[in-house]
C-alpha cells in the first residue's frame, strides 16, 4: 500500500495527515486533545460474524498498529 500520490497536483500534507481516512482510521472525527490524538469512528463496528472488532473502513489503530494485512505481489510465493 503506497500512501503517497503520483498526481500532478498532490494534496497538501495537512490534507492527508489530518484526514482520518487517508491515514487508515476510516471515516470519523480526529482531534488533538490534551496532547493526545483521539478518534471517534462514524461507522459502527462490524458484526462479530466477520471476526473483527473495528469498522470495515479502518485499517490501523490510533497508535498506528495494523488491523489488516497488506502484501505485495512479489511476497506471494509458488502461485
Amino acid at each position: 500500500m503506497d500512501p503517497h500520490t503520483t498526481q500532478k497536483r498532490p494534496r497538501t500534507c495537512k490534507d492527508c495527515h489530518k484526514d482520518p481516512r487517508a491515514i487508515g482510521l476510516g471515516r470519523g472525527n480526529l482531534v488533538f486533545i490534551n496532547g493526545k490524538w483521539k478518534f471517534e469512528p462514524s461507522m459502527s463496528s462490524s458484526p462479530k460474524t466477520l471476526g473483527i472488532q473495528h469498522p470495515l473502513d479502518q485499517f490501523v489503530t490510533i497508535d498506528g498498529d495494523p488491523l489488516v494485512n497488506f502484501f505485495q505481489s512479489w511476497e506471494i510465493k509458488d502461485l
